[in-house]
């Protein structure tokens, strides 16, 4: 540069391009078409920020609390509309932007509308469904963020405040752009193959709705739904929701909220681990105690302390007893063997042969049965006479069937 040449200042060079930019009447009061993106209000000045984007590019758009207040719907991410105003600079930052006059809304934005049918095809096939606990003392935690973003540093600097010591694996992924979805996807993969954490941990800081696209991808929901590990999303801010986080089984407003529902605190383990060593210490010292006692009372007792006395004193209850016992069986068996003579001496007055010892006969036909009556039997039948000493085979050769008794 020769020495004659003055240097501008970047305000003199941003003050030149704003004026440029106002100064073209083609710029002024434009018409550009495209998706609502990062609509947000700040301050008491009420100023709405958002930029407009199509397939192609974006443009950041301001819009102050008057214009807003004309407008008859609510400005919200992916709504298509048509903005008219002038375009600037602003000078601090040197950016470029549409200063917003008038908002018209013509509908949903494409994306916006293929996002939501998105949503509902991996809804209706279950990749939403993932609900798994997270371990209470994890081993290691596994984190997929940029290397380069504020992300990874809260994570990591919240897991040593909790528990000191507590291993983490870093993997690497882009957070933003169109290689992001299968840079973070490819990560979830890659730490399942391993298998060396327990938790996973995926996210970043807050952005636009263009910088959290990539997790609105259908590759990062499903990459989340198919882990065997349990995921935490961590993606944007609290107001912010994607579909990694509807895929996730847990959901972190922030990346350092994510980390405080992985990572258990390690002192207040440490003071749990204590108290239960202490209740067991008092419940070992407790039963101790109780079974010295017993010990003692046992110890003092006559089986232990006179042992031959006990056991003549059970000898005598033994030899009582079984006394009494044999004296027992013995009357029963006399009660018995009294009983068993009357019957026996019932059935011998109850034997029909008994009667054959004084001098009568019974007779019985052919058939076996008893001729009782003279009537029964006819003459020529054979009869069988049963009398003491044996049986009699005799034909009837006259009947008489009178009274004579």
């Amino acid at each position: 540069m020769a020495q004659t040449e003055r240097a501008w200042t970047v305000e003199q060079l941003n003050n030149y391009a704003k004026a440029v930019l106002e100064g073209d009447a083609r710029l002024r009061r434009v018409h550009v078409s495209g998706e609502l993106t990062g609509v947000k209000t700040y301050g008491r000045m009420g100023m709405t920020y958002f930029s407009l984007k199509d397939a192609a590019a974006v443009v950041s758009c301001v819009m102050y609390q008057s214009v807003r207040a004309r407008l008859r719907f609510e400005p919200e991410d992916g709504m298509k509309v048509t903005a008219t105003g002038d375009v600037s600079l602003f000078v601090r930052d040197g950016r470029f932007q549409l200063i917003v006059n008038s908002l018209k809304q013509e509908g949903e934005g494409e994306q916006y509308a293929e996002l939501l049918e998105l949503k509902k095809k991996l809804e209706a096939e279950g990749v939403f469904e993932n609900c798994r606990p997270l371990p209470s003392l994890p081993r290691c935690i596994g984190v997929v963020t940029s290397g380069e973003g504020k992300a990874l540093e809260d994570i990591l600097s919240t897991m040593r405040t909790r528990f000191p010591g507590m291993r983490a694996v870093f993997v690497p992924s882009a957070v933003q752009g169109p290689n992001a979805p299968a840079s973070i996807a490819g990560a979830i993969e890659y730490l399942n193959r391993i298998a060396v954490t327990d938790v996973i941990i995926v996210g970043r800081g807050g952005g636009s709705s263009e910088e959290l696209s990539c997790y609105n991808d259908e590759r990062v929901a499903r990459a989340i739904h198919n882990s065997l590990i349990p995921v935490v999303s961590a993606v944007g801010h609290e107001l912010d929701y994607t579909l990694a986080d509807f895929a996730a089984d847990h959901r972190a407003g922030t990346p350092t909220l994510a980390a405080v529902m992985a990572v258990p605190v390690k002192a207040q383990l440490e003071d749990r681990i204590l108290g239960l060593r202490a209740g067991l210490d008092q419940a070992v010292a407790a039963r101790l105690g109780a079974e010295r006692k017993r010990i003692d009372m046992l110890d003092s007792s006559a089986a232990l302390s006179k042992p031959a006395a006990l056991i003549a004193e059970k000898r005598m209850k033994l030899d009582r007893v079984t006394d009494a016992l044999g004296y027992a069986v013995k009357n029963a068996l006399e009660k018995r063997r009294a009983a068993l003579e009357k019957l026996s001496e019932k059935l011998a007055a109850l034997d029909p042969y008994a009667v054959l010892d004084r001098g009568y006969a019974i007779v019985s036909d052919g058939a076996g049965r008893p001729v009782i009556d003279a009537s029964a039997a006819e003459v020529g039948s054979r009869l069988t006479v049963r009398m003491r000493g044996g049986r009699l085979g005799v034909v009837v050769e006259t009947k008489e069937t009178n009274d004579n008794r």
